[in-house]
């Protein structure tokens, strides 16, 4: 069995330099450096954080595929990119790109419409059978309010009005 080595060295806080005027210092010294830290990594966080929420606000409207003349080109940027189209082969897709996304466009917009409708003539009315006249009339303003806040909008449908345009 062997003996245990003794160290030869003594630790910082024991050698002759550390007075009790310099061990406040140093712990004072390690506290900076951990906030310091810390302040460097919220810094961090939070300029990715904002870096990805600006990102995910531009590339999410043009990857959809919304009615934009960019989003158009993104779109079919992107698939050219991704599938390695010839100049030629994208000529000949960029069409079907842009016609399929008119469609769905279309789709979408049928869809929402429809769905308006729906809760206008189908179900406000059952709810409204419970409501007085001032919750009729709260409740009518707050489906305005939010059709109208909803960042894919469509024109009013007939006999709803518009009041952005003032009608």
């Amino acid at each position: 069995m062997t003996e245990p080595i003794e160290p030869t060295a003594t630790l910082p806080e024991e050698s002759a330099e550390s007075t009790p005027e310099t061990k406040p210092r140093k712990k004072r010294s390690g506290c900076l450096a951990g906030c310091g830290v810390v302040v460097v990594f919220a810094l961090g966080f939070f300029t990715g954080l904002i870096s990805l929420l600006v990102f995910l606000g531009w590339l999410i409207p043009l990857s959809e595929g919304w009615k934009s003349e960019e989003s158009k080109k993104f779109v079919a940027q992107h698939l050219a990119n991704q599938l390695e189209l010839t100049d030629e082969q994208r000529q000949e897709i960029e069409p079907i790109v842009r016609e399929a996304l008119d469609e769905r466009w279309e789709m979408r917009r049928t869809y929402f419409e429809e769905n308006r409708k729906l809760i206008r003539d189908k179900y406000l009315p059952r709810v409204e059978e419970f409501l007085t006249d001032e919750q009729k009339e709260k409740a009518r303003r707050m489906l305005d309010r939010w059709w109208k806040e909803k960042s894919f909008r469509v024109e009013p449908l007939p006999g709803e009005s518009n009041a952005e345009d003032g009608n």
